[in-house]
């Protein structure tokens, strides 16, 4: 009798391995140039970690959430994955480049979304409109015309402008801004995906809508999706859960989490506190 065993082969698309960041603490004042290396170059020492010893990986089509409360590395990890911030130790690796001395080898095939910069990566022009705008970004990931035409018109059925699309871009809400740049990901339809705190600035309503794009892409596209946020409630999308707080305290999925306690899921304004990272700490020594 012979029995076959299928496996699912997944392949890795986001890889940190003992990822590190430190910033140091730089005296006010630089006697020559010597000390100013010195300060620069050491490690550990009267500065700050932002992230320690942090190892994970996402599969391709795979939703990731890092959850973790302000100040826990999310958005250093973020800038790391943009290849805007170099890591003080270990690495990322997108699609099996370095995300930040290969970065030039994954430009077109991931975008990052901050939602604290106004003008994401000052990609968005203040003082034309929102379709010009679009037009252009898509111009940059080269998208064809036509493929442009077809993706804006058809995620505009889903999400409702109020008119906005002939709007200089600077008179847009931050809730707007924050939508046109949900946009402009699903005209660009990246492989890889990377949206930090993609929620803060939606409304309950727009949220909604967010969830459902994000479902789209990676049911259809194959879009590998990594979001963090300090909004526990972002995790019901996810296969994958990650809490951070500088370093790694648990990753599984939704349903490991709460068999690790469910009490954690109840209050996400505790866990922003901080009081579900020190229980999670304790628990998972």
């Amino acid at each position: 009798m012979m029995i076959l065993i299928w496996v699912r082969n997944m392949k890795e698309v986001i890889k940190a391995s003992n990822l590190t960041k430190y910033y140091p603490l730089l005296p006010k004042r630089f006697f020559d140039l010597s000390t100013l290396k010195y300060y620069v170059n050491s490690k550990y020492c009267n500065g700050i970690v932002a992230l320690y010893n942090v190892s994970f990986s996402v599969e391709e089509g795979e939703i990731c959430c890092i959850i973790g409360p302000n100040g826990a590395g999310k958005t250093t990890l973020c800038k790391i994955a943009a290849g805007l911030l170099e890591p003080t130790s270990g690495y990322l690796k997108i699609l099996g480049y370095d995300s930040v001395k290969e970065h030039s080898k994954i430009a077109k095939d991931i975008f990052v979304i901050f939602a604290d910069y106004i003008g994401a990566w000052d990609l968005f022009q203040y003082r034309i409109s929102v379709y010009d705008n679009l037009k252009f970004i898509s111009k940059l990931w080269n998208v064809p015309s036509d493929v442009f035409e077809y993706r804006l018109n058809k995620i505009l059925k889903e999400i409702n402008l109020g008119g906005k699309l002939k709007e200089w871009y600077q008179r847009l809400s931050r809730g707007h801004k924050q939508i046109v740049w949900i946009i402009a990901a699903y005209i660009i339809n990246p492989k890889v995906l990377i949206l930090d705190e993609p929620t803060v600035h939606l409304s309950p309503l727009m949220r909604n809508k967010f969830y459902d794009i994000i479902t789209e892409l990676t049911e259809h596209n194959k879009t590998t999706i990594l979001i963090t946020s300090h909004n526990i409630d972002n995790i019901k999308i996810c296969d994958k859960v990650i809490l951070l707080n500088k370093r790694v305290l648990f990753k599984g999925t939704i349903q490991d989490l709460q068999a690790l306690n469910r009490a954690l899921l109840k209050d996400a304004a505790e866990f922003s506190r901080g009081d579900v990272i020190a229980k999670i700490s304790i628990s998972t020594k």
